[in-house]
């Protein structure tokens, strides 16, 4: 058949770059920081028994509060496109 385009790509900020990120947006994720550590704990065998990755747990932490900040919640989660976002209406922004 023919191809399929997305209308949108949406890129994660991964968590091995080591450089402060400028998004194009941030989602709050208040309230749902718990859940999102307790799944990266239920990869044990990656995230918590190489030592070398223990610490995958508070930086994520510390990166939702940092982000959270930018936003003014107490948690946020960053996303990025290469192509501009475009709004009907600022209320979408609310």
């Amino acid at each position: 058949g023919p191809p399929i385009y997305p209308k949108w790509v949406f890129y994660y900020y991964a968590t091995h770059l080591r450089w402060v990120a400028d998004p194009s947006f941030v989602f709050d994720i208040t309230g749902l920081v718990e859940r999102k550590i307790a799944s990266i704990r239920a990869y044990e065998t990656q995230f918590v028994i190489p030592e070398k990755n223990r610490g995958i747990v508070e930086w994520l932490e510390a990166s939702a509060r940092y982000f959270g900040s930018r936003i003014g919640t107490p948690a946020g989660e960053p996303f990025f496109t290469k192509e501009p976002v475009g709004l009907v209406n600022l209320s979408a922004l609310a």
